[in-house]
């Protein structure tokens, strides 16, 4: 009998090693993925040989509509599929992996969600050819609801200039065929002007759904110098409180609140360890132009590559500026109608909304 015992153990000890190895070679980077409510689950490798590494998302007893389910993340911790139920069954796969991948995509629970997520097969080519995007100036594609229908937008990231106040973006709307569905004139003194089928009524009703495919963002010039301070700021969730509101530029942003973002869930806010809401972020590369100071102006000026986020409800960028104690949550002053009408910034045309302190 005690023999029988002795040798449940050593199988049980066996089978569970594996386990336990894989989860002490975790990426350094999913430390902070390890919270009250996140819990690494298993390593997964694909077909196609790539590993996924799988956080179990439990929501608290107390928060009957907040997120329960699984969250995957590749080895750079970028999340890379979710499927949560929360007030309803929600999935989230970026470009690059198919449901298929993930076994919970067979269950029916998310039968619904996989089929409204489902890209057009123009949309899907355009999206799988990204050097092609790339090189045409497209810096993502975007899924919005409009007049009634899934349209979709090339966001080409056209300069403005500055010194034309009469000056017009044009942005053009794709239906499912990859077929004109309209297009407006936005901004100058006329604001929105609608051309085509659809009204400057549906352009200020539109929805955006989700962000397809976002470029990926060089980290060298066009002669293959290395671009300083140019990298990715926010690769996994950090989290920072507020310590004081100073703009209400964010409407409902108080003291005490929590901020989490990271370039792959976006920027989410909590109140009392409760989700308020998550917005999507589009990361941008910008020029910010230094004035170095001098006794005798001019003074000589510098600039230097620096990554900032686009905002879409308020139609800002901002950014997260650290140092070691105190953070400042800083935003354009000016608005902004997309991602990436803007290059270049002076230190004077940003204006700081709150500070922060980075949560341990």
């Amino acid at each position: 009998m005690r023999h029988k015992i002795f040798l449940a153990l050593a199988i049980a000890l066996i089978c569970f090693l594996p386990v336990i190895t894989i989860g002490q070679q975790l990426p350094a980077c999913m430390t902070a993925l390890k919270n009250g409510n996140s819990r690494y689950s298993r390593t997964m490798r694909l077909t196609d040989g790539r590993s996924v590494y799988a956080f179990n998302i439990k929501r608290s007893l107390k928060c009957m509509d907040c997120q329960n389910g699984v969250a995957y993340y590749d080895s750079s911790c970028k999340k890379v599929a979710s499927f949560t139920i929360g007030l309803a069954p929600l999935v989230y796969i970026v470009p690059g992996y198919t449901a298929a991948d993930f076994p919970e995509a067979k269950s029916p629970l998310f039968a619904a969600h996989l089929a409204d997520m489902a890209v057009p097969p123009c949309i899907d080519q355009a999206i799988s050819r990204s050097d092609s995007l790339t090189s045409a100036g497209i810096t993502a594609i975007e899924e919005v609801l409009m007049g009634g229908r899934k349209l979709y937008y090339f966001n080409d990231a056209k300069p403005v200039d500055k010194n034309c106040h009469d000056c017009a973006t044009t942005i053009t709307y794709y239906d499912s065929l990859c077929m004109v569905a309209g297009s407006f004139s936005v901004g100058g003194y006329a604001g929105v002007v609608a051309k085509g089928s659809l009204s400057k009524d549906d352009f200020i009703k539109k929805k955006k759904l989700r962000t397809l495919w976002t470029a990926v963002l060089s980290t060298s010039t066009p002669t293959g110098t290395p671009i300083t301070g140019s990298t990715n700021p926010f690769p996994y969730p950090v989290s920072f409180i507020v310590t004081q509101v100073v703009d209400t530029i964010m409407k409902g942003l108080a003291t005490g609140d929590e901020l989490r973002i990271s370039s792959a869930d976006g920027l989410s806010h909590f109140r009392n360890g409760k989700l308020v809401n998550t917005y999507k972020i589009i990361p941008t590369r910008i020029k910010q132009r230094h004035v170095n100071p001098c006794l005798v102006p001019p003074c000589p000026e510098r600039e230097e590559d620096k990554i900032v986020y686009y905002l879409e409800p308020i139609h800002r960028y901002f950014s997260i500026d650290q140092l070691t104690d105190r953070s400042w949550f800083n935003f354009s002053k000016k608005i902004f109608v997309s991602s990436g009408t803007a290059a270049t910034f002076m230190e004077g045309d940003w204006t700081t909304g709150y500070r922060l302190v980075k949560k341990p």
